[in-house]
């Protein structure tokens, strides 16, 4: 999705498709991500990291395939993966019956450790963008945190605001627990404006500069 280069092994290569561009994820398995993001972003990477690894293909983002409904993609792809692959497997898809149905489907993902589901209208074409032809149904997660840190951004947002560092606030009594996470969010340019830097990374102005730093604020 960055452009960046994955240095998989010519045997895990040669199990994909040829001709074929597809949509994926490298994937091994729950309660794995550290460890295969480790593996991935490796250049010299074992036959051992990458043993677990598979390639979860979810579409085909091929140029002569991109004006065809997903129905399409998907029945092709179930013919190009239809052999068993070690590590490439083509990722199920179910149709929606019923709300009930689909509930019903939902709650087993996530008891089971899933994050949630992802649902696809049949008829879309393939987009390179946030659509609501593509949507994510999960369990909607709520917590306070007070912001007690910042960084500058990168690339776009070099001199303005990149992150906010947050501390978690214990709910039940309302005080910092000092679990710490860095937090971008949906911000956009407007508000990161507020918080600029100098080329040194000093800070040149933020909101309720004067008060103190770091700001702690709830969020």
């Amino acid at each position: 999705r960055n452009g960046n280069v994955i240095h998989a092994p010519v045997w895990f290569m040669n199990q994909l498709p040829k001709n074929l561009g597809l949509d994926g994820e490298l994937y091994a398995g729950p309660g794995t991500f550290s460890a295969t993001n480790g593996t991935t972003k490796r250049k010299h990477a074992t036959d051992d990291q990458w043993a677990p690894i598979k390639f979860m293909v979810f579409d085909v983002a091929d140029r002569k395939w991109l004006n065809k409904p997903f129905s399409e993609r998907y029945a092709h792809l179930q013919q190009v993966l239809h052999e068993p692959r070690e590590n490439v497997q083509l990722l199920t898809h179910y149709p929606v019956k019923s709300a009930r149905n689909l509930y019903k489907h939902y709650q087993s993902i996530v008891k089971s450790g899933g994050e949630g589901v992802v649902l696809r209208n049949p008829q879309m074409l393939y987009e390179q963008k946030r659509t609501y032809n593509l949507l994510k149904l999960k369990p909607k997660l709520d917590a306070e945190a007070v912001v007690i840190d910042f960084t500058q951004g990168q690339g776009a947002n070099k001199g303005i605001l990149g992150t906010f560092k947050v501390e978690m606030i214990n709910r039940d009594n309302g005080k910092p627990n000092g679990k710490t996470f860095q937090l971008s969010g949906r911000m956009n340019r407007n508000f990161r404006q507020q918080y600029k830097f100098d080329v040194k990374g000093k800070i040149l102005e933020c909101r309720g500069k004067g008060q103190g730093f770091p700001i702690r604020r709830s969020i």
